[in-house]
């Protein structure tokens, strides 16, 4: 996942790529997109937002029906990154249950701006399945 890494008054800031390794957050890569890499202190503000890279032209930006994206036999939410570098995933109409997502295509290195249409928390964020301990399903 790409975040930025950023001072309080927005000067000076750093993207970074994290992975999670073993159970444990860690900093894949560091200085992306051109960023200098620098010593943050502990209570640095992270945010995760686009990025220049996340714009990068694809041929435009893949809206998705909840419902279609709904894999009954996961019982989640399977959103393909083939699909685009920019995808939208537009809210549900009844809200009736909260599915997780998978994302499917995407290698090591890959990168996608993701949109959650009608989500205004990072509570009301869905949970991520770790798509490598469903790869012989899907």
């Amino acid at each position: 996942m790409r975040l930025t890494l950023q001072n309080m008054d927005g000067t000076t800031y750093e993207v970074i790529d994290i992975c999670n390794d073993g159970g444990k957050l860690s900093i894949w890569r560091a200085g992306m997109e051109g960023t200098a890499c620098v010593a943050w202190p502990a209570g640095t503000q992270v945010l995760c937002a686009a990025t220049a890279a996340s714009f990068r032209n694809d041929g435009g930006m893949a809206v998705i029906e909840l419902t279609d994206a709904i894999n009954y036999e996961l019982n989640a939410l399977e959103i393909d990154a083939l699909n685009g570098l920019n995808q939208v995933l537009l809210p549900a109409i009844d809200e009736s249950e909260d599915l997780p997502v998978v994302i499917i295509n995407m290698k090591d290195g890959d990168e996608m701006l993701l949109e959650f249409k009608g989500i205004d928390t990072i509570d009301e964020l869905p949970a991520f399945l770790n798509a490598s301990r469903l790869e012989g399903g899907i």
